[in-house]
């Protein structure tokens, strides 16, 4: 039973992202999401606050306070700041925001959000990508390649790691990164049309697409049909 409970989510992150999920509809828990910055756990914080954007205008003040700070929280609320106020000057004048040695997913997809501003992570990940290509195939890699692509705008590191998380398709499997990738080619478009063999064989094929078993696995089948036709729409011309 012990075991059980430890594998569990804790419940303040349950919380949040029951908030996240509800969208601009969480905005009346602004003030108690500002509190809760001074929390053990600030970064489930930032995570709704940076969804809400400019209604939460008001966690302003103690975000500009945490993103002159040190670390991981410093960088969470300057990339918080840039969601909510379209400001990136708390995240521009530093240079120590962010733990380079291995930039993580979520890393990843918050320096996506700032775009060229992020120019000068490129080397990091560049390197984590080039130099272990088995991250490719992992959270990591997708979140990176995607990142890179959302920087630069050149998506050929990027298209090279979706080929490695797609690869199970190729083989009538899935994994839940596969799954990611399917959602990111939507956003790159015509610029991802070496997948539209791929696509086509997701979407058409009669065998279900499988990673887990039972009802689980028939709803995520369905869940990487819906996104490989989406990305199909979006690939074809």
């Amino acid at each position: 039973m012990a075991t059980t409970q430890r594998s569990r989510p804790p419940t303040t992150y349950q919380l949040t992202q029951v908030l996240k999920a509800y969208g601009s509809a969480a905005q009346e828990a602004v003030p108690e999401l500002t509190a809760m910055l001074d929390t053990a756990q600030p970064a489930l914080a930032c995570a709704v606050l940076a969804t809400l954007g400019p209604v939460a205008a008001t966690a302003r003040t103690r975000l500009m306070q945490m993103a002159t700070g040190n670390g991981r929280d410093a960088f969470v609320a300057s990339w918080t700041l840039f969601r909510i106020t379209g400001d990136p000057q708390p995240f521009l004048t530093r240079d120590d925001l962010v733990e380079v040695q291995r930039i993580t997913a979520s890393t990843a997809r918050m320096l996506g959000d700032f775009g060229p501003l992020a120019t000068r992570y490129l080397p990091d990940i560049e390197r984590q990508l080039v130099e272990q290509p088995n991250y490719r195939p992992t959270w990591d890699g997708v979140e990176l390649g995607f990142a890179h692509y959302r920087i630069t705008g050149d998506p050929s590191l990027c298209l090279a790691v979706f080929d490695a998380a797609l690869d199970p398709i190729r083989h009538g499997l899935q994994l839940p990164v596969s799954r990611q990738a399917l959602r990111y080619l939507a956003v790159l478009g015509p610029a991802a049309t070496k997948f539209t063999n791929l696509l086509h064989r997701a979407v058409e094929q009669d065998e279900r697409l499988l990673y887990s078993g039972g009802w689980r696995g028939i709803a995520e089948d369905d869940e990487a049909r819906s996104l490989a036709t989406q990305a199909l729409a979006a690939v074809e011309p």
